[in-house]
């Protein structure tokens, strides 16, 4: 299964291209309805809820936010809860969404990490970071395919905990030669070993779910989701 990571359009796992692109490759539907819709208080809040899908098909094995939500956070008059659909997180401002963030999970056994694990000889931290080169490879080769002149910028990895497993932020921007943006995402990857798991949104061109439509309201949230993530029941 590939999913992109936000920040790559993972290859075997590739996650939402972080988007990094994790979840770039992974189609999924336009923004998924709500466990709990804000009633509609004018009609454009109806006009913008009735343009959301009811359903978003989702692969097996990805994990449910409501299973790991721990204690959130957000800007003031902002919302945080789990979609209807399970991988998904929705943020509202004022009952109006924002944005999701996707949640995804892969068994390690059989798997392109599985390899990078026992190359990096069992050490989680080094795995990943294989994972995550491989990724912004992928989602560089992916996003410069058909315009050679996109501008593709990694950032490096930084070391944090997710729940309470040793894991990594990383992200990625991608702009057009003229300095338009078309990517902006960040993301989460960790692992218990046995499990990959991978946390993505931002603005992703190419991934209409666990994404952004605004790059200034995905970084306002940025360091919300960085306690969220610290909060995980992982």
């Amino acid at each position: 299964m590939k999913i992109l990571a936000f920040f790559l359009p993972l290859a075997t796992i590739s996650f939402v291209a972080l988007g990094i692109a994790a979840y770039t490759e992974l189609q999924m539907e336009p923004q998924p309805l709500p466990l709990e819709v804000a009633p509609s208080t004018t009609p454009t809040d109806a006009i913008a809820q009735s343009q959301l899908p009811e359903t978003v098909t989702t692969p097996s094995d990805t994990s449910s936010w409501s299973a790991v939500l721990g204690d959130t956070s957000a800007p003031e008059g902002w919302q945080v809860t789990p979609c209807e659909n399970p991988t998904l997180l929705c943020v509202y401002e004022n009952g109006e969404i924002l944005g999701t963030v996707i949640l995804f999970s892969q068994p390690i056994p059989n798997s392109e990490f599985e390899a990078m694990l026992a190359d990096s000889q069992g050490e989680p931290i080094a795995a990943l970071r294989a994972w995550i080169e491989s990724q912004y490879n992928s989602i560089e080769r992916d996003r410069t395919l058909n315009d050679s002149t996109t501008s593709f910028v990694a950032e490096t990895p930084e070391e944090v905990t997710v729940g309470s497993l040793p894991g990594l932020r990383y992200g990625y921007t991608t702009t057009h030669a003229n300095g338009a943006l078309i990517d902006h995402a960040y993301g989460y990857v960790a692992t218990d070993g046995t499990t990959l798991y991978g946390i993505v949104t931002g603005v992703i061109s190419r991934s209409p779910a666990g994404s952004f439509s605004s790059n200034e309201a995905a970084q306002q949230f940025a360091p919300h989701l960085a306690e969220i993530v610290a909060r995980l029941k992982l």
